[in-house]
């Protein structure tokens, strides 16, 4: 089964992003990366916005990110199944340690998209 994790982002004052939830979807050899504005709770739709695809290393990380980026958390992790996977919806079944059962995705437009990128790690 693929894995997840839900990292809490926690940016510097001068960021362009405020603090936000990373959702990471293993697709493969990547990680489709989605930015939360809050924790989710399954069976509740959430807003998510496409981020980059990250790397493998990121479900299993947590620090500083380089550049200045901030530093990660782990808020959650464990394993999930696709059920819906559209360009404006996503559904999961998650097997976390927080989260078990459906989270659904309301996928929103972003001018980042989700480009194919990786994103260094200060450690």
């Amino acid at each position: 089964m693929p894995r997840y994790a839900i990292l809490h982002h926690v940016t510097p004052a001068e960021a362009e992003k405020p603090n936000h939830y990373d959702l990471l979807l293993e697709d493969g050899d990547i990680l489709k990366t989605y930015t939360l504005a809050d924790f989710p709770s399954v069976g509740m739709p959430a807003a998510a916005t496409p981020d980059f695809d990250h790397r493998l290393i990121y479900l299993d990380y947590e620090g500083p990110i380089s550049d200045n980026r901030g530093e990660v958390t782990r808020a959650d992790e464990g394993t999930f199944n696709w059920i819906i996977r559209q360009a404006d919806l996503i559904t999961v079944h998650l097997i976390g340690g927080r989260l078990q059962g459906r989270l659904i995705l309301e996928i929103q437009d972003s001018a980042g998209g989700s480009e194919t990128g990786g994103e260094a790690i200060g450690v």
